[in-house]
């Protein structure tokens, strides 16, 4: 559990315990002995989704692709050579998938075409 603002008492129903979290914290339960450790977290990335957003912070393509694939239900294809380690820092909306698109496409300067659910990736010529 990650709190981007706010407070909040997350408590275990296993040992009793509890913790107040604060925001920038990470709850973390183990489930076996109900013990919950707090972590300090940068939450900046986190709020994207109540304003229909992904934020990418020198993300990896791979990590991108499959967010992208998560929100919209698509598949992709990337035939452009070595690519999936090419670092986007962004912040993508996650109502238009083709402004999404051509955003990627102008970012890594590939060609991006999309058939039915799949989205295929190459080289722009």
């Amino acid at each position: 559990l990650s709190l981007v603002s706010g407070r909040v008492l997350f408590s275990s129903t296993l040992s009793g315990k509890h913790v107040t979290m604060h925001p920038n914290q990470k709850a973390v339960l183990d489930q076996n002995t109900g013990f919950i450790q707090l972590f300090d977290e940068n939450t900046e990335n986190m709020g994207g989704w109540t304003k229909n957003e992904l934020i990418f912070r020198n993300a990896p393509l791979s990590a991108v692709v499959k967010g992208l694939e998560d929100v919209y239900n698509v598949t992709f294809e990337i035939k452009s050579k070595n690519r999936n380690s090419e670092l986007f820092t962004g912040t993508l909306s996650t109502n238009d998938l083709n402004g999404v698109l051509e955003v990627l496409e102008r970012s890594f300067n590939f060609d991006m075409v999309m058939y039915g659910r799949k989205v295929t990736v190459k080289d722009s010529k």
